[in-house]
């Protein structure tokens, strides 16, 4: 069956829609928009089927070989096939049209140059899958089956450089079910290694196994903090530290494999310095940041506004934020532990919203809607639960720039940051 890929969709397939009466819609899997291809249908549903590509027939101008060897068989990538800069450009293609359809608006005329840097070796850090047999390595898309990697074009050097050393010891790693690594911009490498919950009842020979994987993880002089089940900590080093290079005031940032960081720095230290600028344009007093975490957003605009009152549910994320805290020797921060939904937004000049990708949702909304704050900067992971948030805020403010930030290239995820104003 010959089709052409019409537009692209949100996950990382194009749509073909058909003109011939009784035929559906197909969602393509990596077939760029204006190509052509024989086709084969994997899955029927309703209103529209699944298919595969067998053969190219029309090639876009943009596509290319993918540089990953395991790239049609791991499910971490979706755009290698497709030429970096016309990623962004699909991406943006995305965006609009999710919120012409959710939020009922044309955001051409708010939309910001999009933001974007390296395209490979940018994530500082990873969640790896361990098998029975000790394999290292990812998921395959939409199933459990593992692929094995020994290293990632998307990961930091120092990350690579110890997946590699792992999937060369896979007889000590059948304890464990998963490695989470995380490294900072000077190469530092934390590990956290997640065991199997059998393994936790098992005798001396898994734990034997354990111990001689952490002294070979120690061996490398970058690797400074080792942890099992986040709890049994063995190190010779501290948590990984970042600086930040504020514009406002230099920020000393303490982390930890566990901790939900943004996973590309060099990104998150431009929208640091973006929502800078707008905090110093707009000058609030008092700042409130949802879904703090332990301090990302709240440690950067401190010492440019009277108090930021944070809120975050993990008793985890508390501890970081109130050491991030006390060390960059901040006294105006407030932490509220609780429900970010739960808890009563305090009134305050502007808010900050980094919610998970289900979105902030309408109740979470109207209590937004209920702070009194003239402005409210929001960053989603989503870009269809971000269209539906800006819908219900529309009813007082107005979306006045809108930017996609490319965080994770080569990927189907899409960041987007929002800035909106209470209208008059």
């Amino acid at each position: 069956m010959l089709r052409h890929a019409d537009i692209p969709l949100y996950g990382g397939s194009s749509l073909s829609r058909s003109e011939k009466e009784g035929e559906k819609s197909l969602l393509i899997d990596r077939l760029i928009p204006g190509e052509e291809a024989e086709v084969e249908i994997v899955e029927e549903k309703k209103n529209y089927d699944i298919a595969i590509v067998k053969e190219v027939k029309k090639v876009s101008e943009y596509r290319r070989e993918a540089i990953c060897p395991v790239y049609t068989e791991c499910g971490g990538c979706s755009y290698q096939h497709i030429d970096d800069e016309h990623q962004v450009y699909l991406k943006e293609e995305i965006l609009r049209d999710q919120f012409r359809r959710t939020a009922k608006m044309d955001i051409q005329p708010v939309l910001a140059p999009s933001l974007s840097g390296s395209p490979f070796e940018y994530r500082n850090r990873a969640q790896l899958k361990v098998d029975d047999e000790g394999r290292i390595g990812f998921y395959k898309a939409s199933s459990h089956h593992l692929v094995p990697v020994s290293n990632c074009p998307l990961l930091a050097p120092s990350l690579n450089a110890v997946l590699s050393e792992l999937s060369k010891v896979a007889s000590l790693l059948t304890s464990l079910k998963e490695v989470h690594l995380f490294c900072n911009p000077t190469g530092d490498v934390a590990l956290n290694l997640i065991r199997k919950n059998e393994a936790k009842k098992q005798g001396r020979g898994l734990a034997k196994k354990l111990r001689q994987l952490i002294s070979l993880l120690h061996e490398d002089e970058h690797i400074i903090f080792v942890q099992v089940d986040k709890k049994a900590i063995t190190t010779k080093g501290k948590p990984l530290f970042f600086t930040y290079h504020s514009q406002l005031k230099p920020v000393l940032y303490r982390s930890s494999p566990e901790l939900f960081h943004q996973a590309n720095t060099p990104l998150n230290n431009q929208l640091l310095e973006i929502v800078e600028e707008i905090v110093r344009k707009e000058k609030p007093k008092i700042f409130v940041d949802l879904y703090a975490g332990s301090g990302n957003i709240s440690l950067a605009i401190a010492s440019a506004v009277k108090a930021v009152i944070a809120i975050e549910e993990s008793k985890y994320a508390k501890k970081f934020f109130l050491w991030n805290m006390n060390e960059n020797k901040l006294k105006n921060l407030r932490f509220l532990l609780g429900k970010v939904e739960k808890t009563a937004i305090p009134p305050c000049d502007m808010l900050f919203l980094d919610p998970p990708r289900n979105g902030a949702g309408k109740n979470l909304c109207k209590k937004i809607l209920g702070s009194g704050a003239r402005f409210v900067l929001s960053l989603s992971c989503n870009p269809a639960t971000h269209a539906r948030d800006i819908y219900y805020l529309q009813e007082e403010y107005e979306l006045i720039m809108l930017k996609l930030i490319d965080f994770f290239p080569q990927t189907k995820h899409i960041e987007s940051f929002a800035l909106l104003k209470r209208k008059s």
